[in-house]
């Protein structure tokens, strides 16, 4: 079948600020959540300037279109990431009401020159500034790999995509997200894909793509086995938005090139890797719901690379939902039915773990053997442990570096990391009540309940659950009644307790031996909770305290900074780390630690490496130090920025 329907023509998108200036927490909150709530911190009432006229905030609101840009900004020159709107503005129960959903591609911060932003009532405005965002953000190194995403149509050249009317359709509870897969060349996979009910990607010689822990350890592997001098940018962006990115419930067209449609389909469950399958052991359920050739010849269609978002993609999508309509398959992709319920899997190994040595912790850390000795000791007797320490001592690449020694492998698969905050609730990380897409509600596991069974599962290995700033969440709340299940001496069915929230039938609830938690503690935020007694005895604390000695000289020297200027650098920090140690207000838990200077240089000069951690990284650690006396804060920086 071939669709000739003309595109309509493409509106230019808008590009939108939302200022979290009065809470920063709450950019963790769009990230997890994925949207974007503009008056999270105050309201927006009565008129107000946007751009060259004039409306209220509601009305701002309501212009918001699928594939406009969002910028999360702080202050008057700061961008905290960016994303692209994946539907309108909408009400729900949370407080704010008002939310659109976001597709977050950015979230790197990066400083603008001047005050380009207006810093007042204003939380949600229209902003002319996104060419001189784009260029500052093009002008690290590396690129964040989303920013190619944001342009028109995910690649440069190209029309962009429409962005407006209505969403393609409305449905309850969170909206899918589309996706545009190709089948190999020719669509070489496309029936083997129809028969088996999945879909695969390449990249064999990655392993399981799970075992990477962020997107520049994944880049570091492609480039480590299939060389180049390509950035890998998509088949980065490729592996791991199948692998992490898609969800159950989204869409799928299967494409070649840009516009020829081979088939549509439904995510029905998460990534898996099949050592088995010699070719394409990436792969994910998926329910085909229509075949058939379909050709866009009039619309601009889709990138050629393997995998592309084409959520905003509209005028892409709505010949290929049309032919849906005509085969009466609309009604089962307007409101998917739940899916059935997934047994949980035996975790099984990965195929090709990477050794993790004593000797190799020793050359990744800035500690001694007996100090790291020290660490496994207390972790293997207590199996709870809380490294604490000032700011940039590296507490969570020491935690994760513990695991891996422990495991004696860098399986990123039995290793889970969290981070606490204000929100966190005992809902999130042990089991709560979750709205279903039928306007239900269903009890749901949280993290820990998740990473505790696949430790149940697989008893004969080890497994590690980090949490970042334990001491941000309200640790009574979020634990239960795990504080007794915690004990080391307790780790077994003889101690088992019902869960708050208990299913059906359900066994009582306890923590396996073969599970380990590791927290980090800042030593330096003045706004964290102390840690609750019952909860400080159940765990060992290790403390980290600044590295600033021959170690961190060799690599700076090894990173191109000048010798002289090493030892002058590690010497101005030494001063004033004594002079934060021995004021009052402040003390040993607010030192400077060494990871400040583990940044390469990049295309840098030494010189404008030490101005640009001097100004971004610690000025304004000092200033909030000091926050009562400018004077001592302006008298550290000057002497940090002195000449090197």
């Amino acid at each position: 079948m071939s669709l000739n329907s003309a595109a309509p023509a493409s509106k230019k998108r808008t590009y939108w600020t939302a200022q979290v200036d009065a809470n920063p927490e709450v950019w963790a909150l769009y990230r997890q959540q994925g949207v974007v709530r503009p008056l999270f911190n105050q309201l927006l009432v009565g008129p107000a300037t946007s751009g060259n006229g004039n409306g209220d905030g509601s009305q701002l609101l309501g212009q918001v279109q699928p594939g406009d840009v969002v910028m999360v900004t702080r202050g008057p020159r700061q961008v905290l990431g960016i994303g692209q709107a994946t539907g309108h503005f909408a009400q729900d129960t949370g407080q704010p009401s008002h939310y659109c959903p976001v597709e977050w591609l950015v979230t790197t911060p990066v400083e603008l020159t001047g005050t380009p932003f207006n810093t007042g009532s204003m939380v949600w405005n229209r902003t002319s500034q996104w060419a001189a965002i784009r260029e500052a953000y093009a002008q690290q190194s590396p690129p964040p790999p989303g920013l190619a995403q944001l342009e028109p149509s995910g690649f440069a050249g190209a029309a962009e995509p429409e962005a407006t009317g209505t969403p393609l359709m409305p449905e309850p509870g969170i909206s899918p997200n589309y996706w545009a897969i190709g089948a190999g060349e020719g669509g070489t996979f496309w029936k083997a894909w129809q028969a088996e009910g999945h879909m695969s990607i390449g990249w064999e010689a990655l392993g399981d793509l799970r075992q990477y822990p962020g997107d520049e350890e994944l880049r570091q592997a492609l480039k480590q086995h299939y060389g180049g001098d390509t950035t890998h940018n998509n088949n980065m962006l490729a592996c791991w938005q199948f692998c992490h990115e898609i969800r159950p419930g989204d869409y799928v067209v299967v494409k070649i090139g840009r516009r020829k449609i081979l088939g549509i389909g439904q995510v029905t469950g998460e990534y898996a890797f099949d050592i088995a399958r010699t070719v394409h052991n990436n792969i994910r359920p998926v329910n085909w719901l229509l075949e058939g050739w379909m050709e866009d010849k009039a619309g601009p269609g889709v990138p050629t690379k393997t995998l592309t978002s084409i959520t905003s993609y509209h005028t892409f999508l709505k010949p290929i939902l049309a032919e849906l309509a005509e085969a009466k398959q609309l009604k089962k992709i307007g409101q998917p039915q739940p899916l059935p319920p997934v047994e949980k899997p035996v975790v099984p190994p990965h195929p090709h773990p990477l050794p993790y040595t004593l000797a190799e912790a020793e050359q990744d850390l800035f500690l001694t053997t007996p100090q790291i000795q020290h660490m496994r000791a207390a972790l293997k007797r207590k199996k709870n442990l809380i490294v604490q320490g000032p700011p940039g001592v590296g507490k969570t690449y020491v935690a994760r570096r513990l695991a891996w020694l422990q495991m004696g492998v860098q399986d990123n698969r039995r290793v889970q990391l969290v981070q606490f905050h204000q929100s966190y609730s005992y809902e999130d990380f042990i089991r709560g009540w979750r709205p279903t897409a039928s306007a239900g509600f269903e009890l749901a596991d949280g993290v820990f309940v998740d990473f505790v069974q696949r430790a149940h599962a697989d008893p004969k290995q080890e497994y590690f659950f980090l949490i970042d700033e334990i001491n941000r969440g309200n640790l009574s709340k979020i634990f239960g009644e795990l504080l007794l299940l915690l004990e080391a001496d307790k780790r077994s069915s003889t101690y088992a307790l019902p869960l708050t929230y208990r299913k059906p039938q359900e066994a009582p609830f306890f923590i396996p031996p073969n599970l380990y938690v590791i927290g980090t503690m800042n030593t330096a935020d003045r706004s964290l909770a102390l840690v609750d007694y019952a909860l400080r005895r159940r765990f060992t604390f290790v403390d980290l305290v600044p590295m600033l000695g021959d170690k961190l000289r060799q690599q700076l020297i090894e990173s191109k900074i000048p010798e002289e200027m090493a030892a002058d650098i590690l010497t101005r920090v030494a001063a004033l780390n004594l002079t934060i140690k021995e004021d009052k207000n402040l003390g040993a838990g607010f030192l400077i630690g060494h990871s400040y200077f583990c940044t390469p240089l990049g295309d840098e000069t030494p010189v404008d490496w030490w101005d640009a951690i001097v100004t971004h990284d610690l000025a304004p650690l000092l200033r909030e130090y000091w926050f009562d006396s400018e004077t001592k804060a302006s008298n550290a920086i000057a002497a940090l920025h002195g000449p090197a």
